[in-house]
């Protein structure tokens, strides 16, 4: 290894005096400078150890050390002097010279240089271990900022969820309690026709009420919980109308055409009212006597708008009845429901039946 040494000094022979003294213990190379701007400039480069005269007539061992301080470098800085007081000396320690060694005893100076480097190396390493820890504990800072970062997005998601889980059960209970209410308006409804058989109205009520139970059926297998899809909620409706209606003799098919979107609860429990009523009357009435017969379904939805049409090939409305004022129980809940979503309700009966709903999504 060869030792790349800083030399301040003025005096040539003093320079060369040094070199000798050094060349007894270590491959050297060196640079002589006596001014501040030379030392400045050779600093530009990579040195060892600075070794620097204590007094010089136009630079001192004090000046070289703030120069070598500001360069920012950590270089064992070392003073070889004349004869100086022990006052100098501690003055030079206190002020950050790693050692002083008298001219008059050389023979210290190759052991300092060497005790110098060890501790140079150890002090780097220790720089180096802080820098790795500190980039560690900044690592360690950012890590734990990004952790409560996403804990805390996770507990305001957490929070929202809740709020609206709360507000869904408040609703739920607000529509059960409705539901019940529309069951036992229903059932005094039924009571009071007074011509028809017990088993066909409980049949028929079990029907409005099973078309109000597949809301709640859907809702429970949705991942949310405000609304429901309406094309798989019209087909559990149709399909438990055909389980509950056998005709005898008649091959009856229903058709299905809807759009598959959400719909909210308040609008989905009247539509589907309305598709029992409907496709119950056609199963009842618009069939007999023929050997095939066909219900189509259709609900179809844009941005603003939903149009539902229920309509069959069967025998049409018998003459002289107006759907919006007869006394069938069935009917009057398709004009009531309706008109509790605001929607608008057209019949042509000319070919079979054909009822079409309008209203705001």
């Amino acid at each position: 290894m060869i030792l790349k040494v800083l030399i301040v000094e003025d005096s040539d022979d003093d320079a060369q005096l040094l070199v000798h003294e050094l060349r007894k213990s270590f491959s050297v190379t060196t640079k002589r400078v006596w001014t501040a701007k030379d030392m400045s400039d050779a600093l530009a480069e990579k040195w060892d150890v600075v070794i620097s005269d204590y007094y010089m007539p136009r630079f001192s061992g004090l000046e070289a050390l703030n120069v070598l301080k500001k360069s920012g470098m950590d270089i064992p800085f070392i003073i070889v002097s004349g004869k100086i007081g022990e006052e100098t000396a501690v003055e030079a320690m206190n002020s950050g010279v790693h050692d002083y060694i008298i001219k008059d005893n050389m023979a210290r100076l190759a052991p300092a240089i060497k005790r110098e480097l060890e501790e140079a190396a150890i002090r780097e390493k220790h720089r180096e271990s802080d820098e790795k820890l500190r980039k560690y504990r900044e690592h360690l800072e950012n890590l734990v900022r990004l952790r409560t970062s996403e804990l805390t997005e996770s507990n305001e998601k957490l929070k929202a969820e809740l709020v609206e889980k709360e507000t869904l059960l408040k609703e739920i209970h607000h529509r059960v309690k409705n539901n019940l209410q529309i069951i036992l308006s229903l059932l005094h409804l039924a009571r009071g026709i007074g011509s028809r058989n017990c088993g066909q109205v409980l049949e028929e009520s079990e029907n409005r009420i099973k078309a109000m139970a597949l809301v709640h059926e859907a809702l429970y297998k949705s991942e949310n919980l405000s609304s429901l899809d309406m094309s798989a909620y019209v087909r559990a409706v149709t399909d438990n109308l055909m389980r509950s209606y056998r005709i005898q003799g008649c091959d009856v098919s229903i058709l299905l055409d809807i759009d598959n979107f959400p719909i909210s609860i308040d609008t989905a429990i009247p539509c589907g009212l309305i598709i029992n009523e409907l496709v119950s009357n056609s199963l009842k009435h618009a069939f007999s006597g023929r050997k095939k017969g066909t219900i189509t379904v259709s609900v179809k939805a844009d941005d603003a708008l939903v149009r539902m049409v229920v309509k069959d090939d069967g025998a049409g409305f018998p003459k002289g009845i107006d759907y919006s004022k007869t006394e069938s129980l069935g009917l009057q809940l398709v004009n009531s429901l309706a008109s509790q979503i605001s929607a608008s309700l057209e019949a042509d009966t000319t070919k079979g039946t054909n009822f079409t709903m309008t209203f705001r999504r």
